[in-house]
């Protein structure tokens, strides 16, 4: 019997480093009128988008982010 490997799980950011990107994510939305926040957010999510070689990461980042707006 074969077995399949596992994926690996990918790296992710350390807290620490997180924790700075939302601070200037809030810092940069804050400045931007709030007409601009949404196109800037779109530019953001493509560019980073852009970034990961994998569709599928894409995808399911969009479902958990969706899924973190319902109630």
């Amino acid at each position: 019997m074969q077995t399949q490997a596992q994926p690996q799980p990918q790296p992710t950011l350390p807290f620490s480093d997180l924790e700075e990107v939302y601070e200037q994510l809030a810092v940069t939305l804050d400045a931007l009128p709030e007409t601009q926040e949404t196109l800037f957010l779109a530019q953001l999510a493509l560019a980073l988008a852009h970034r990961v070689p994998d569709v599928a990461q894409v995808m399911a980042a969009i479902r958990e982010a969706r899924d973190g707006l319902e109630t």
